[in-house]
């Protein structure tokens, strides 16, 4: 079984992973390296650096169905797999591998199609979510789905601790994939149910908090929004993010989003929807995460009878 391997992410490095240790990769397709800090130079994807640790040739491109075709052709493979690759394949590159293009994607479809299912089955709420992996079409996770496998969303889940667990799964239910692939036992069933809605990617400025919510949905959002782009918040003086809240009571004391307290043994209280909650964990700009306690300890400006915007 000839495969290749699409993706960028740190997610779908640790897919990778999981199925280079059954099955040969004979490349792996990745956009263009990143330039960051000013022109000071590139940075490769994660998915670039864990296959050149295995070996394995890496192809790069803005976009592969444009400026890949003929160097796919040319690796004569069985079976294309992607994950978090971010890129819209065309019919062309699809009917490449002998059996298709299969996707590695973090919900149980069809809930959640688009970029980022994992945030979004925590901001609403969800109790569970899982890996779906599906034979990908034309149309943005709209295909057949061929295995799936479900897990509890814990209620101290961030996005980043439900992003690892999901990616070590999907890289296990990959190849139990492949394998029934090679068996003859695997089965393709059609999405049914879709609502027409996607999630989609997250910008930094998606990441604004407001208290005119309930504290479950408060507590949703700011741990579907950890690590990135972060639940943010803004004081008189500027931007703090937003890492941990907590319920401190039901009562209702003030107005929404008032500081209700501030000092260095409660930390900072403040009024939502419907109960006083803490914000725990915060950090200002430029500096380090920490206790809301020694932030304001840090914070020479009065707090108190602010209403934070």
């Amino acid at each position: 079984m000839r495969i290749i391997f699409l993706g960028a992410s740190d997610f779908s490095s640790i897919v990778f992973n999981k199925l280079v240790e059954q099955y040969e990769v004979v490349a792996v397709i990745t956009p263009p390296d990143k330039e960051f800090g000013r022109g000071k130079g590139t940075k490769p994807c994660f998915l670039k650096v864990a296959a050149q640790e295995k070996g394995v040739k890496v192809l790069q491109y803005n976009k592969v169905s444009k400026e890949g075709i003929e160097d796919i052709k040319a690796l004569n493979v069985d079976l294309a797999i992607t994950a978090a690759f971010g890129q819209i394949l065309s019919d062309e590159f699809l009917a490449i591998p002998k059996y298709g293009v299969f996707n590695v994607h973090a919900s149980l479809l069809p809930k959640y199609r688009g970029a980022s299912p994992i945030q979004a089955s925590i901001i609403h709420g969800d109790s569970k979510t899982g890996i779906s992996i599906m034979k990908t079409v034309k149309e943005l996770d709209a295909g057949d789905i061929i295995s799936q496998r479900e897990i509890e969303i814990e209620k101290t889940d961030t996005a980043g601790s439900l992003f690892n667990k999901l990616a070590v799964i999907g890289g296990e239910l990959l190849v139990d994939t492949i394998k029934s692939l090679e068996n003859g036992t695997i089965t393709y069933t059609k999405q049914e149910g879709w609502d027409g809605s996607y999630c989609k990617m997250f910008k930094k400025e998606d990441g604004h908090l407001s208290f005119d919510k309930t504290f479950d949905q408060i507590d949703c959002f700011v741990r579907g929004m950890s690590p990135w782009p972060s639940a943010q918040v803004y004081f008189a003086n500027g931007m703090c993010k937003i890492y941990q809240v907590s319920k401190v009571s039901d009562e209702i004391k003030g107005q929404v989003g008032e500081i209700l307290f501030a000092d260095d043994k409660k930390g900072i209280l403040v009024q939502c929807k419907d109960s006083v909650i803490s914000l725990d964990i915060i950090q200002r700009e430029n500096s380090k995460r920490m206790a809301s306690q020694d932030f304001v300890r840090g914070f020479r400006e009065k707090l108190m009878g602010e209403i934070i915007k």
